[in-house]
């Protein structure tokens, strides 16, 4: 149990998983949204529907509803949300804007925290500078849109982009940065603030938002890239329940990717495409470290995308 609260990470997620959009790291913009059943070994993904405009970046669930944010290809796709329903197939709704995040960002590289409620926002790139601000929204309320929470840690510039977050439920994360950074962020999601050093990463990497996963205590984070070409296997962990910590190395992915999006049921963790063509998906227990191994295959090749679990 977190020593700042009672985790009620189980409230958002479930054994289905829902892979929607992609970016410019993958095949380009898409609108593409997919589902993968969990509980199902070697299922490959399904189309599930598509998004109101294609895009990419990180969202968040509450076990039966999932909002996604994300990047359009051009600016003032930037201020949309949709949200669909995890437990039934459909194409994407428009929820609200993003508020005074809206316009902001240019990059999907910003970090998601959501706690069953509230989805907090955390970083990005912007059109002249990287964003350092948290927002927040609140996932049952339509046509609500993000209001400001607090900022990240003081640092350099670089520290707010390029970033992967999560949470147990209870407490948000932010780690990474691009260029590659090994800062990790957090935060109390339900009392607005600005955000505290936890610790470092075992390695800097620049991830593309999506990158994260949780059980509820131990938080891992996989892929990201240096820039340029330079892709990592790299996965790591470190325990988000605890005041600090150094991120710790947990194992390798069965092939180095960067740009995968990365999704939990609480208990297994699930890569799922990335950065040069990849439509494979590759799984690990969070709770017992080691390598990941091949589980299926998307229905489509993405990159940086939105994804969460529920149902």
């Amino acid at each position: 149990m977190s020593v700042f609260g009672t985790p009620n990470y189980r409230t958002f997620m479930g054994s289905r998983g829902i892979i929607a959009g992609s970016g410019p790291q993958g095949p380009g913009y898409l609108d593409t949204i997919q589902s993968i059943q969990m509980s199902v070994f070697a299922a490959d993904s399904v189309d599930f529907g598509e998004l109101t405009i294609a895009r990419y970046g990180e969202g968040g669930s509450t076990g039966t509803r999932v909002l996604m944010p994300g990047v359009g290809s051009s600016p003032p796709d930037a201020d949309r949300i949709d949200y669909i329903n995890v437990v039934t197939p459909g194409d994407g709704v428009d929820f609200g804007e993003l508020g005074s995040r809206g316009g902001q960002s240019v990059s999907g590289r910003y970090a998601t925290a959501p706690d069953g409620v509230r989805c907090a926002m955390a970083g990005g790139g912007g059109p002249t500078a990287n964003i350092q601000t948290i927002d927040y929204f609140n996932m049952n309320t339509i046509g609500g849109g993000a209001v400001n929470f607090g900022l990240l840690n003081q640092g350099p510039s670089a520290e707010w982009d390029g970033k992967a977050g999560g949470s147990d439920g209870y407490r948000g994360s932010a780690g990474g940065g691009n260029p590659p950074q090994t800062t990790i962020n957090v935060f109390n999601i339900g009392v607005p603030g600005d955000a505290e050093d936890f610790g470092e990463l075992a390695q800097g990497n620049i991830f593309y938002g999506s990158e994260a996963a949780t059980d509820g205590s131990r938080l891992v984070q996989c892929s990201g890239y240096a820039g340029g070409t330079t892709t990592f296997d790299t996965i790591q962990y470190y325990n988000i329940s605890n005041h600090r910590g150094t991120a710790m190395d947990f194992g390798e992915m069965f092939g180095a990717r960067a740009s995968s999006g990365v999704l939990s049921d609480g208990s297994l963790a699930f890569h799922c495409g990335g950065r040069a063509g990849t439509e494979t998906v590759g799984f690990f227990r969070i709770g017992f470290p080691g390598n990941s191994l091949d589980y299926a295959e998307l229905a489509a090749d993405s990159a940086s995308q939105c994804t969460q679990s529920g149902g």
